[in-house]
């Protein structure tokens, strides 16, 4: 049993995680065939961050004849994941190939909770309220360059937010005299940017033959 005018309970989450790759390759080869190849990969993950501002079993102001308290539950997540994965493959020389790959995956697994549990309430104002404000940012970029050599890039990306956010009176009875609001939001926002640059250039006269090859690939995932 409790009484009280103001009456607050509230866990609040902020993560923040940064994450660097970076890869350099350089081959030079005036003879023969050579392989030059940079890879790089990134897992960065924030998972099963689980916050609740729960009133359990609680009995407020029951026994009193006035309603005089204001009495709050509040969850909050604003994790954060700053990421950039990036490789660059230089190949120079006669017959050759460059290889610049890079992977980045990363992930935030969240969820809030704002409840009212198997309570008795009698209050001026009830707030139960539940917010999620997660950002994740990556980049993810491949650059290659190659003379009278083959090049080849490739860059890629998976992107995942999960966030869910619950704000409810289960089992409880709310007697008020002023406001009762039960909310639930998530704001949770992704920036992804994945590309590639891959120059070649034919520059021996003795070798004709140059390639250059590119792909990306990007996943992006809200699921809330």
């Amino acid at each position: 049993t409790v009484e009280g005018s103001n009456i607050e309970v509230k866990t609040e989450d902020k993560t923040n995680l940064l994450g660097v790759a970076l890869g350099v390759g350089v081959g030079v080869n005036k003879e023969g065939f050579s392989l030059e190849l940079e890879a790089t990969t990134a897992d960065n993950k924030v998972k099963n961050k689980k916050n609740s501002a729960t009133i359990n079993n609680t009995s407020i102001d029951e026994t009193s004849k006035t309603k005089n308290a204001v009495v709050t539950a509040k969850a909050q997540n604003a994790s954060t994941i700053t990421a950039t994965s990036d490789a660059v493959s230089v190949g120079l020389g006669d017959m050759g190939a460059n290889v610049g790959l890079t992977v980045s995956v990363n992930e935030i697994t969240s969820t809030d909770t704002a409840e009212a549990v198997n309570s008795t309430l009698h209050v001026k104002n009830l707030t139960l309220d539940a917010q999620q404000a997660n950002k994740l940012n990556n980049v993810s970029i491949g650059v290659g360059f190659a003379n009278d050599n083959i090049g080849a890039l490739g860059s890629g990306s998976q992107n995942d937010i999960t966030a869910h956010v619950y704000s409810q009176a289960i089992g409880s009875t709310i007697d008020s005299d002023g406001n009762v609001a039960i909310l639930a939001k998530d704001d949770s926002s992704l920036l992804s940017v994945n590309g590639g640059l891959n120059v070649t250039l034919a520059v021996s006269q003795d070798h004709l033959f140059n390639m250059g090859l590119g792909t990306n690939v990007n996943v992006n995932t809200i699921d809330s």
